[in-house]
C-alpha cells in the first residue's frame, strides 16, 4: 500500500477540480404588459465542457391534469465558451410563472443533475425527474418584477432580482448604501386625504410629499413598506363611509432591502414618492432611501376607527390604510390558506360562516343577489403582514396550531392592532407587525372556538343508519393517472384517517365517493375493485373480521375505457341489513361521459326494504375546457360549469330511480353523494321535481358538507323518496372535514399529522337514520313549558319560604321544576315568550344580564321570542351580544331592517321525537314606544300584519335559524345546570298529542 502510494504521489495532479454543471441564472416573470420578455436560463460549467446530450426540462408544478409533467424540453448549446456559461433563451411567456413550477438539468445518460422549483416545491409525475421532489430556490420574480432583471445564484446561493447577466458568470453586486432622508418641514405637496382622494384611485398619480405617523411596519416578509397615517385622524368619532377620503396610506420602498430607510411605528416621516394604484390598493412608491426622513419618534398613534361591517367597498375605500378595530361579531369563515398564506376568512357583523349563495337562494333571483350583496358587504381577511407561501417555506402557520385548531364557526375573540389594506384582490386586514407561529396571544388576534370539533355525529335514531363519505382520491395505484396518495406512506397515513372517520360514523350503509376505479388499473378481474377491497380490509382489521362487506361492481358500468379513474361505491355491515339481488348502473355515455356513472343497492332490513344509490355529478371545474356557450357554460349565476350537464344526469337518475323500485319492489329510495350542485341549483330542484325530498331541508341542523372560496353550503345530499321519508328518524352532517384546515390532511403539515377523524377528506359525510319496522302510527305527548318576562330574577323574589322552608321562586327552583318535568316527559320543550333580560334586579343588570343568559343556557331553554326589554340596550346589543351570549335563538318575525329584510330570524325549527315543532317569535307593535328610540334607529315594527313584505325571508338571507348548537352547561344537548325563575310563579305547561309514524 506504501508502494501504491508514493507512486500516486509522482502522478501529475489537476490544477482544480472540474465544475460540475449546473443551473445559473432564470429569468420567467415580468411586469411586461405584453408578456414575459427575456425569459431564459443560464447554465454554467467549465470553458470547453461538453454538453452534448445535456438538457433542460420545464415542469409544470400547479393543480390540475397537468401536476409534475413536463411541458418543455431543449438541448444544451455545446461547448462551453470560455465565458463559462451557456444560455437557452425563450419565446414571450415561454416559462411558466408560478406558483409551484420547475426545471430539471438533465444529463445525456437521462438522470438528473438538478431538479429546481420557484415558489414552491413539488414532486415530478412523469419525464427522466419523475418521482423526485424539488428543490425551491427561495426566491421568486411576480407581474411586479423589472424586466431586464433574473434571479441568480453566486456563491452557491440564490439572490433575488438584480440586473440579469444572461452570458457572463454571475458576481455579487456591492451597491453603497443610500443616505437616510432628512426632515425638511417644508415642500408638503398633499395630505394623505388629498393623495386617497373620494374613489377607488388616487385623483393625484404621479410626484407627491406627504406626512404621518407610521402605523404599521411590513419592510420584511414581502410587502416591502410601512403604513402612514395623518397624526390625530381616526378614532370613534371618525366616519366610515362612501365619499370619505382615507388618512392612511401604504408606502411602498421597492425590492431592493438595502435601500428601505429606518425607520419605526410611532415615527412621524416625511414621504416623496409617485402616488400610484397596484391592484387596487393606492400606495406612495419611493425611488430611494433618502425619500422617507424621520423627523420625530415616540409619537402617539392615531386610535383604530372601528369598522362595523357589513360594509361596501366605497365605505371600506374611506378606511384604507388606516388602523382600524372591527365591531361586533366575527366568524370564521374559511381556513383553507391559513396554512399556506397565514390569511382566514372572515364574515363581519355576522355569527355564522357567510352560506353558498346558490345554497340559500335560488339562482338568478332576488334573493339570491341580496344573498350576493350582503356576503360581499361582510367578507374580508385577516392576513399575517406577509407574502410568505408558510407550506413551501416550511413555516408553521399563524393563529392557531395542531393542540388548538382553528375552525371554520369560530369566532374573534379579540383583536390585535391591524390596518385595512387591499391586496389579491381582497380587503385584508394586516397586522402591523407579521404575525408568526410563534407570535403571543397577547400581540395578535385571537379567537374563541365556538365551533369546537364534534366527537360524533348527531343523534339520528332509527333502527340502522345509512350515510355518505367522500374519500378523497382514496387510490391503491401511483403515479400515472394515478390521484391521492404520491407513495404507500402517504396512502397509510390517508387510511387511517378515513378507517377513524368510518368507525365514528357508526354507519350500517355506506355511500362512497372518490374511491379509486382499480379497473382503470388492473386487468385482473378480481382486482378490479382493488382499491375497495384494500378499504373494507382495513376497517375490518380496525372493527373486526367480518364487519364490512362491500357491494359487487355491477353488470352495466361501460368499461374501463369509458369510465373515469375514480367511482362510486357502496359498503355495509351483513350483521344489520342484507343485500336483496346484485347492484345496478348505468350504461349511457351520451349522458355521463363525463361524470361517475351511479351505483345502486336494495337492501332489507326488519320489515323494510330500500334502495341506496351512490352518485358523483360532474364537477364545476374550469380547468376541463368548458365551452363559453350554450347550457353548459358558466353564466355568472353561481351554478358554475357543466351546469346543462348535470341537469341532464340528474334527470337520468331519476329515471333509473323509477326502474329500481320496479326492480325491489319498493318505493323506498335514499340517493346520496356529491351532487356538485347546492341545494337551491337547476339539478336539485329538478330532482325536487321529481318526486325526491332533500333530506337536509326536512331535518335541518344548521350543518353543511362543503366550504368553498370563504362560504359553507353543501355539494352532498341525501334524497329519499316520498315513501322513504316516512321511515327517517333524523339527519346530521358530521362537520369534521370541510370545516377544518387543510394543514391536518394526511398530505397537509408533517407536524399537524394524527390518525385521528378530521380533517379525513374535504367534504363532511351525512348520515341518515332508518326505521326499519311497519309499525302503525303512534301517539307523542309533546310537553311545552312556557315562561315569560324573567327579567333576570337570579335570586328568590320572596323573602317568605314555602310551608316546606324551601326558597320561593328564583332561577334554580325554576331549573329544577324544568328538570322534573323533562324527566317525567323527555318530549319536553323550554320556551320563552320573552322579556327574559332588561328591567333586572342588581344581580344580573351588573354584568349586562350575562348571568341571565348564561343561567337560561344551562337550563336548557330551547327557544325564545324577543321581548321589548331585549332592545333595553339597542339592536347592535341584541344582534352582536346577547344572540352571541345566548345558545337559544332568539326569533322576531315582525322585526325589520328599514334598509329591507328581517332583522332576526322569524321562526325555528326543532324535531322532539320524530315530530317537528316549529315556534315563531312576535314582538308587540307598540315597541317603538317602550324602548329607547336612539337605540333602535335601524328598525321599524309595523302594526300591519307584514302585508307586501316576503314573509318568508330570513333575517339577512340566512335559511333560518341554523344554529351550530352550543352549550355551556356540560354534555348533552341542553347542559347540565340549573336555572332560576320570575316571581315564583311556575312555567306555564300544555301538553299536547301528536300522532304519526314513528321516526
Amino acid at each position: 500500500m506504501a508502494l501504491i502510494a508514493g507512486l500516486l504521489a509522482l502522478l501529475p495532479q489537476p490544477a482544480g477540480a472540474a465544475t460540475d454543471p449546473f443551473i445559473s441564472e432564470l429569468h420567467y416573470d415580468d411586469s411586461t404588459a405584453a408578456g414575459d420578455t427575456g425569459e431564459a436560463i443560464e447554465v454554467q460549467a467549465d470553458p470547453g465542457t461538453d454538453l452534448t446530450g445535456w438538457k433542460v426540462y420545464l415542469y409544470n408544478g400547479g393543480a390540475g391534469s397537468t401536476q409534475g409533467k413536463t411541458y418543455d424540453n431543449d438541448p444544451l448549446p455545446t461547448p462551453v465558451t470560455t465565458s463559462g456559461v451557456v444560455t437557452l433563451s425563450y419565446a414571450t411567456n415561454g416559462i411558466q410563472n408560478g406558483p409551484t413550477d420547475g426545471l430539471a438539468l438533465v444529463k445525456p445518460d437521462g438522470t438528473v443533475a438538478e431538479f429546481l422549483s420557484y415558489e414552491g416545491a413539488f414532486t415530478a409525475t412523469d419525464g427522466p425527474a419523475s418521482g423526485l421532489t424539488a428543490t425551491d430556490i427561495g426566491v421568486a420574480e411576480t407581474n411586479s418584477t423589472v424586466p431586464g432583471t433574473s434571479l441568480q445564484k453566486i456563491d452557491g446561493a440564490w439572490n433575488a432580482s438584480s440586473a440579469a447577466s444572461f452570458g457572463t458568470k454571475n458576481t455579487a453586486v456591492v451597491t453603497p448604501p443610500d443616505p437616510d432622508g432628512t426632515c425638511t418641514a417644508t415642500g408638503i405637496t398633499h395630505t394623505i386625504a388629498q393623495v386617497q382622494g373620494t374613489g377607488d384611485a388616487t385623483p393625484v398619480p404621479g410626484p407627491v410629499k406627504v406626512t404621518g405617523v407610521v402605523t404599521a411596519d411590513e419592510r420584511t416578509g414581502g410587502y416591502n413598506g410601512i403604513y402612514i397615517q395623518t397624526a390625530g385622524t381616526g378614532g370613534a368619532s371618525r366616519p366610515v363611509a362612501a365619499g370619505t377620503a382615507s388618512d392612511g396610506i401604504f408606502v411602498y420602498f421597492g425590492t431592493n432591502t438595502a435601500a428601505f430607510p429606518t425607520v419605526a411605528i410611532g415615527d412621524r416621516v416625511e414621504v416623496t414618492g409617485t402616488a400610484t394604484e397596484f391592484n387596487g390598493l393606492t400606495q406612495i412608491t419611493t425611488a430611494a432611501k433618502a425619500d422617507t426622513a424621520v423627523c420625530e419618534s415616540g409619537v402617539a398613534l392615531p386610535a383604530p376607527t372601528p369598522l362595523a361591517f357589513p360594509l361596501s367597498a366605497a365605505a371600506r375605500e374611506s378606511a384604507e390604510g388606516m388602523l382600524v378595530t372591527p365591531t361586533g361579531t366575527t366568524t370564521v369563515s374559511d381556513v383553507y390558506n391559513t396554512n399556506r398564506y397565514g390569511e382566514i376568512t372572515l364574515a363581519g357583523g355576522s355569527s355564522e360562516p357567510a352560506p353558498i349563495i346558490t345554497d340559500v337562494a335560488v339562482p338568478g333571483s332576488a334573493e339570491a343577489d341580496a344573498q350576493k350583496a350582503a356576503n360581499a358587504a361582510s367578507r374580508f381577511l385577516l392576513d399575517d403582514g406577509r407574502t410568505t407561501n408558510l407550506s413551501t417555506a416550511g413555516e408553521l402557520p399563524p393563529y392557531f396550531s395542531a393542540a388548538e385548531p382553528l375552525r371554520v364557526g369560530d369566532r374573534v375573540a379579540t383583536w390585535g392592532p391591524t390596518v385595512l389594506s387591499y391586496g389579491f384582490s381582497e380587503w385584508r386586514l394586516q397586522p402591523t407587525t407579521a404575525v408568526t407561529a410563534a407570535t403571543p396571544a397577547a400581540n395578535r388576534s385571537t379567537f374563541d372556538h365556538t365551533n369546537p370539533r364534534p366527537a360524533a355525529p348527531g343523534e339520528v335514531g332509527g333502527d340502522v343508519k345509512v350515510g355518505s363519505f367522500n374519500v378523497l382520491n382514496y387510490f391503491v395505484h401511483y403515479g400515472g393517472d394515478a390521484r391521492g396518495a404520491t407513495n404507500e406512506a402517504g396512502r397509510l397515513k390517508q387510511q387511517a384517517k378515513i378507517v377513524a372517520a368510518i368507525g365514528g360514523l357508526d354507519a350500517d350503509v355506506l355511500a362512497l365517493e372518490e374511491i379509486e376505479n382499480s379497473i382503470k388499473f388492473e386487468t385482473d378481474p378480481a382486482k378490479a375493485q382493488l382499491a375497495l377491497q384494500t378499504l373494507v380490509a382495513a376497517l375490518n382489521a380496525d372493527e373486526g373480521a367480518g364487519t364490512w362487506d362491500y357491494v359487487r361492481r355491477p353488470a352495466e358500468l361501460p368499461g374501463a375505457a369509458s369510465e373515469d379513474v375514480i367511482t362510486t361505491a357502496i359498503i355495509y355491515k351483513p350483521t344489520s341489513v342484507t343485500p336483496k339481488g346484485v347492484a345496478h348502473s348505468i350504461n349511457d355515455e351520451s349522458v355521463w361521459f363525463n361524470a361517475r356513472e351511479p351505483i345502486a343497492q336494495t337492501f332489507t332490513a326488519g320489515d323494510a326494504t330500500f334502495t341506496v344509490v351512490a352518485n358523483h355529478l360532474k364537477s364545476k371545474s374550469p380547468g376541463d375546457n368548458p365551452p363559453t356557450t350554450g347550457d353548459n357554460a358558466d353564466v355568472g349565476d353561481g351554478q358554475g360549469n357543466w351546469n346543462g350537464d348535470r341537469r341532464r344526469q340528474a334527470a337520468s337518475l331519476t329515471t333509473f330511480v323509477e326502474g329500481l323500485k320496479a326492480s325491489a319492489g319498493s318505493d323506498d329510495v335514499l340517493m346520496f353523494g356529491d351532487f356538485n350542485a347546492y341545494t337551491q341549483e337547476d339539478p336539485m330542484r329538478d330532482i325536487y321535481a321529481d318526486g325526491y325530498s332533500d333530506v337536509a331541508t326536512e331535518f335541518p341542523t344548521g350543518h353543511h358538507s362543503y366550504v368553498f372560496g370563504g362560504e359553507e353550503g353543501s355539494l352532498d345530499h341525501a334524497l329519499a323518496s316520498a315513501s322513504m321519508l316516512d321511515r327517517i328518524t333524523g339527519f346530521d352532517i358530521w362537520e369534521i372535514n370541510a370545516h377544518e384546515s387543510f394543514a391536518f390532511e394526511y398530505d397537509g403539515l408533517a407536524s399537524f399529522y394524527d390518525d385521528g377523524p378530521y380533517r379525513a377528506s374535504d367534504h363532511n359525510p351525512e348520515l341518515v337514520g332508518v326505521r326499519t319496522t311497519d309499525a302503525e302510527p303512534d301517539t307523542v305527548e309533546l310537553q311545552l313549558l312556557g315562561i315569560n318576562d324573567f327579567h333576570g330574577r337570579l335570586e328568590s323574589p320572596s323573602t317568605k319560604p314555602a310551608p316546606d322552608g324551601r326558597p320561593v321562586g328564583g332561577a334554580a327552583q325554576l331549573a329544577g321544576l324544568v328538570d322534573e318535568l323533562r324527566a317525567a316527559n323527555p318530549d319536553t320543550a323550554f320556551v320563552s315568550a320573552g322579556d327574559n333580560i332588561g328591567a333586572s334586579t342588581f344581580i344580573s343588570a351588573v354584568d349586562k344580564d350575562n348571568p341571565t343568559l348564561d343561567a337560561l343556557d344551562a337550563a336548557g331553554l330551547d327557544v325564545s321570542a324577543i321581548g321589548n326589554h331585549e332592545l333595553d340596550k339597542g339592536y347592535v346589543d341584541l344582534r352582536d351580544r346577547v344572540q352571541d351570549r345566548a345558545d337559544f335563538p332568539y326569533l322576531g318575525a315582525n322585526i325589520y331592517l328599514k334598509s329591507g329584510g328581517r332583522a332576526f330570524d322569524p321562526y325555528f325549527v326543532q324535531t322532539i321525537h320524530g315530530i317537528r315543532v316549529g315556534y315563531v317569535g312576535v314582538i308587540t307593535s307598540q315597541t317603538p314606544s317602550l324602548v329607547s328610540p336612539g337605540g333602535i334607529t335601524d328598525l321599524e315594527v309595523p302594526r300591519s300584519r307584514g302585508r307586501g313584505r316576503d314573509r318568508g325571508r330570513p333575517a339577512q338571507g340566512r335559511q333560518p335559524c341554523q344554529r351550530r348548537g352550543r352549550r355551556r352547561g356540560g354534555p348533552g344537548p341542553r347542559g347540565g345546570g340549573r336555572v332560576h325563575h320570575h316571581g315564583g310563579r311556575p312555567p306555564r305547561r300544555f301538553r299536547l298529542r301528536a300522532v304519526h309514524r314513528p321516526r
